[in-house]
């Protein structure tokens, strides 16, 4: 299903968390939200975390991120760099249980 960038964003922050889906770690982390713009150069998100000591971080802006795929609760994105980045959304059921699941409260 396909949803315009406003509704992806009111999703987002409605979440308790995301997940970067990817083949290493996929880290739960809380995404930062700014005002959409209507130009192609603004940033509306940015994703902060950090694995074994190292901190990444990862930007999106609003070009060729008018329209956002989403399926089975993976949103897709497109970052700065052109790279498509796989979202999953956590409410926060959904977090409680994967903390417990992952043995992040321990």
């Amino acid at each position: 299903m396909k949803i315009t960038l406003q509704k992806a964003i009111d999703l987002i922050q409605a979440s308790a968390a995301v997940i970067i889906k990817s083949d290493s770690a996929q880290p739960v982390i809380y995404a930062g939200i700014d005002d959409l713009m209507g130009e192609n150069d603004n940033q509306f998100m940015n994703l902060y975390w950090k694995v074994g000591g190292c901190e990444y971080s990862m930007t999106f802006v609003e070009e060729n991120n008018s329209e956002i795929s989403i399926d089975g609760g993976i949103m897709k994105l497109e970052d700065d760099e052109g790279d498509l980045v796989e979202l999953q959304l956590l409410f926060p059921v959904q977090l409680i249980y994967f903390c417990q699941k992952s043995d992040f409260l321990n």
